[in-house]
């Protein structure tokens, strides 16, 4: 003897459709129904009567009030489903040109100045999932080599050195990810000068090695004002040019600067 597990829906929280979100509630709603084991009735359909009432029943709880008696009169859960996706997402002429502009918008992502990587990531799956809601979806190995040919000239070598060292095809976009933020972490630690002069134009390599002396001159320069003032304090200590008040110990100060 079978025995049947059903799933209750009704006190379920499914997110509610709006004029734009539509890409998201499809999203959503796809798992929720899927966990509950009746998102088969929406997408293909089903001849059990119980399954199909109950996604019926999930998919007008997730549509405003006033969709939901021409929804009902749909007839199957499978229906109402492509009802709200022809209306949200238009007719295939419609659905053709979306993907066309969405996909020309996908191959001319690139990053945008001072933009990190876990922002252009997240405008780059914004795009992809929204191709998958058309029914477009680019692989993995698509979105990986996107992300490479994006990266802004800072990241250059280390693209260069995934492409040559590693097997790019087996490549998952969240480890791609997680290999250019270490590396952008490292060069915001490193605190090197800006390869682009005021006019935002890539520096010549001298030019770049000019600034980068000038930058370690300054470093080098404040290092050893530093080191002056503390040798300088530690003489006025020993030589007892200190003076004990209120039980502290103050200094004197030298006049002027020290050093040059």
């Amino acid at each position: 003897m079978e025995t049947r597990v059903v799933c209750e829906v009704g006190a379920a929280n499914y997110p509610l459709l709006t004029h734009t979100n539509y890409v998201e509630w499809a999203v959503l709603m796809e798992v929720m129904l899927g966990a509950r084991e009746i998102w088969t009735a929406v997408s293909v359909g089903t001849i059990d009567r119980h399954d199909d009432r109950m996604a019926m029943e999930a998919i007008l709880r997730a549509t405003p009030p006033e969709m939901r008696v021409s929804l009902a009169g749909k007839g199957t859960a499978k229906r109402a489903w492509d009802s709200i996706k022809t209306e949200r997402v238009g007719v295939e002429r419609i659905r053709k040109a979306k993907v066309t502009d969405l996909t020309r918008e996908f191959d001319a992502l690139t990053f945008r100045d001072g933009e990190s990587v876990d922002d252009f990531t997240h405008r780059l799956q914004a795009l992809v999932s929204e191709l998958c809601i058309l029914g477009e979806p680019p692989g993995e190995n698509t979105v990986v080599r996107r992300i490479l040919q994006a990266v802004p000239p800072h990241f250059d070598q280390i693209a260069h050195s995934i492409e040559t060292l590693l097997d790019v095809d087996d490549m998952t976009v969240e480890e791609l990810v997680g290999r250019l933020k270490l590396a952008e972490v490292r060069d915001q630690s490193r605190n090197l000068p800006a390869a682009t002069n005021s006019n935002g134009k890539l520096l010549l390599s001298e030019e770049w090695l000019v600034r980068y002396k000038q930058q370690r001159q300054v470093i080098w320069r404040s290092t050893r004002r530093r080191q002056r003032s503390r040798a300088h304090l530690r003489i006025l200590r020993r030589s007892g040019q200190g003076c004990h008040q209120d039980g502290q110990v103050q200094v004197l100060r030298q006049e002027g600067p020290l050093g040059p």
